[in-house]
């Protein structure tokens, strides 16, 4: 995962993601990455790759933002990924 990055409009963050299929067999992946930030700054992602053969990689970026009313935008926020499901194609 890649820093994020403040979009121009300044209300939500571009955050790449890559997820790499690290076992034997084909599979999909499911995971949710979080960031926060003081003041109460949350924004959940849901990212969710095509099934990838083993050592097949899938990159992307996706746009996290905090849908409350009056979120207020960190300039650097924090980012934890939640959980990852490994399912077999």
């Amino acid at each position: 995962m890649k820093k994020p990055v403040l979009k121009g409009s300044g209300d939500s963050f571009w955050v790449g993601v890559d997820v790499t299929n690290t076992g034997t067999n084909p599979a999909n992946y499911l995971t949710y990455i979080r960031l926060t930030g003081p003041l109460g700054y949350n924004a959940l992602l849901r990212v969710q790759t095509a099934t990838l053969q083993p050592s097949e990689a899938s990159s992307a970026v996706y746009t996290a933002r905090d849908e409350s009313v009056g979120a207020i935008i960190p300039k650097n926020p924090t980012v934890v990924i939640v959980q990852v499901f490994r399912t077999p194609a």
